[in-house]
């Protein structure tokens, strides 16, 4: 993933002004640079969140199939009880 970036040069430069060492702004910028970069491979991408959106929008579609099955089941065993108690 590309989308993010860290300027090495100017973290260096900031903290080398703040009184650190150069040794000690590269090592500090090599650790931040590592966390970022561990960091952005768990992030989902656009096309992630797409097919996620997808394998919703298709469980969401057989789940309604099922609410009418159950309606239609629901409707005969509703009819077969009032035939077997009113009769028809």
């Amino acid at each position: 993933m590309t989308g993010l970036t860290f300027d090495t040069y100017a973290a260096i430069k900031g903290l080398t002004a703040k009184g650190m060492t150069e040794e000690q702004a590269e090592e500090v910028t090599k650790v931040i640079k590592s966390a970022q970069d561990a960091h952005l491979e768990q992030l989902a991408t656009k096309g992630d969140l797409s097919e996620i959106k997808n394998e919703i929008t298709r469980i969401f579609g057989h789940l309604k199939l099922h609410d009418v099955i159950l309606t239609l089941i629901l409707a005969g065993v509703a009819s077969l009880v009032a035939k077997a108690f009113f009769g028809a």
